[in-house]
């Protein structure tokens, strides 16, 4: 019996990142398990996916999920044997599980609210009427499965939140930066990033440490907007940058404290995972449940009226920074973060 992990989504985010971690991972344990996305994706995520016979591409000269179903079945679903399963992180084709008839699970990736028929989001609406047909369901947000837990015994919680191949990550670097990893879109935080500069702007003769590099990394909608704002404040003296899209790994390198500013939640980020990893230094907005990450070295909550936003930032000086400091952070996340039991969890979903 062979699992297919399939990522129906052709830009990378964290939950795109976390289940091509979780393939890694269980590549690596010898299980017999595939890997399904659009060419876009994979270049993105691996540059020598192609040399890997556990990762099947789809190709497409631009995205269509369309055109991907189409390639997706008749190249994996219709050859596949009867005990196969598969498994949609995102905006799962479940209407391709009827002929041939195969197992089906899905996670749900969304942590402001369980998804919903709406004709402004196929994902979305795909999402829910997929759980209703599928065997099992990945639950990620505490709060979303709070509502769902009742009503049928095929909903689980994600155990832990996140995770990250540890592998990938190290303590190496300047980390003289402080940055920002997001997509530039409406409630992931860009917004609040730029008034959390302004505001230590305003404040820079209480601060500990001259104000320090500010980066912004991602990409969206709100791009040209971004850059208009990094450029008005450049004109005030602030040593700000867009940087658009890079690796984590590029990233975290340069940056000592990163920021995480969803206004629903901030609960499981893999950005905050990420950069823990990393040795960094991480600030989060207290809002929605992202208190579920509880007391972790390196983690500081930021009031959501930024309120304490002065004392949280003398508290993560980036001068202080030590290799030993880098090194706890980065091994406390290793356990939290790294944990076998969350391969063995979702080979029970995969089932």
């Amino acid at each position: 019996m062979s699992k297919y992990l399939v990522i129906a989504s052709p830009s990378i985010g964290g939950a795109e990142r976390r289940f091509f971690d979780i393939f890694k991972s269980m590549n690596k344990n010898k299980e017999d398990i595939y890997l399904v996305a659009p060419s876009s994706l994979l270049q993105k995520l691996d540059n020598n996916y192609k040399l890997n016979d556990k990762i099947i591409s789809i190709e497409l000269a631009r995205w269509s999920y369309v055109m991907f179903c189409f390639q997706f079945y008749f190249g994996v679903v219709s050859k596949s044997s009867k005990d196969d399963t598969f498994h949609y992180p995102l905006n799962p084709p479940f209407f391709l599980h009827y002929f041939p008839i195969r197992k089906f699970s899905i996670s749900y990736c969304y942590c402001y609210a369980k998804p919903k028929i709406s004709l402004k989001s196929i994902g979305l609406s795909f999402q829910r009427i997929a759980g209703v047909f599928a065997s099992k369901v990945d639950v990620l947000s505490p709060a979303v499965y709070d509502e769902l837990k009742k009503s049928d015994k095929k909903f689980s919680l994600t155990p832990g939140g996140s995770f990250v191949d540890a592998a990938d990550f190290n303590t190496d670097g300047k980390k003289n930066d402080v940055a920002i990893i997001s997509r530039l879109e409406h409630g992931k935080g860009i917004d609040t990033y730029i008034k959390i500069v302004e505001l230590l702007k305003s404040a820079e003769l209480d601060l500990v440490q001259p104000l320090p590099k500010f980066r912004i990394y991602g990409e969206g909608t709100l791009k040209q907007r971004v850059e208009n704002k990094v450029s008005d404040l450049s004109n005030r003296g602030v040593e700000v940058t867009y940087n658009g899209f890079a690796s984590p790994q590029e990233i975290l390198s340069e940056s000592g404290v990163v920021f995480s500013l969803q206004t629903t939640t901030n609960y499981p980020s893999r950005v905050v995972v990420e950069s823990l990893l990393s040795g960094s230094q991480v600030i989060v907005l207290n809002s929605g449940d992202t208190q579920e990450f509880g007391q972790v070295v390196g983690l500081h909550y930021l009031n959501e009226d930024l309120s304490n936003l002065v004392e949280v930032f003398n508290a993560v000086s980036i001068e202080k920074m030590s290799t030993g400091i880098k090194k706890d952070i980065s091994e406390q996340a290793k356990v939290k973060f790294n944990s076998p039991s969350y391969l063995e969890y979702y080979k029970r979903v995969m089932e």
